[in-house]
């Protein structure tokens, strides 16, 4: 994707076989084999156990650079639509590393809340906004229609 040189097709290529990947770990997730999450909540029982499973300790002691989650949002709406709040902020899971919560706003767009923390001195949430912020533009002129290359 960020070869100039490659066509728009191979690029719309890519981008559908990446996200038929995409999908496919989503129901994975979705039905129970999502690592991340996992790993946590094992974590936090052997903790309250007093255990200290290596391998746990070897996985939770790599540097987990993001962490994603769609804000969460009530269903119906429980309050009148100006006073809705667009999202949740998600923590990053490391010093150095982001919290990224995003939710569908009103009229199509996508809401994100990035955060990072201030004592880190390589990341920057408004950088990384801005970095997601032209990914997407990138993404909606590849598949904004057009000819293809």
């Amino acid at each position: 994707m960020g070869d100039p040189k490659a066509s728009r097709g191979l690029r719309r290529r890519l981008l559908q076989g990446a996200l038929r990947d995409v999908r496919a770990r989503r129901r994975a997730a979705a039905a129970g084999a999502g690592l991340d999450r996992h790993l946590h909540a094992l974590a936090a029982t052997a903790r309250q156990l007093r255990l200290r499973p290596p391998l746990l300790e070897e996985l939770l002691s790599q540097p987990w650079a993001l962490a994603s989650s769609p804000a969460p949002r009530a269903e119906p709406p429980l309050l009148p639509r100006p006073l809705c709040p667009g999202g949740a902020g998600f923590a990053p899971p490391h010093p150095d590393a982001y919290g990224v919560s995003y939710a569908q706003g009103r009229g199509g767009s996508i809401l994100f809340h990035v955060s990072c923390r201030a004592s880190s001195p390589i990341t920057d949430a408004r950088r990384f906004a801005g970095q997601i912020k032209a990914a997407l533009g990138e993404l909606g002129e590849l598949l904004g229609g057009g000819a293809e290359e």
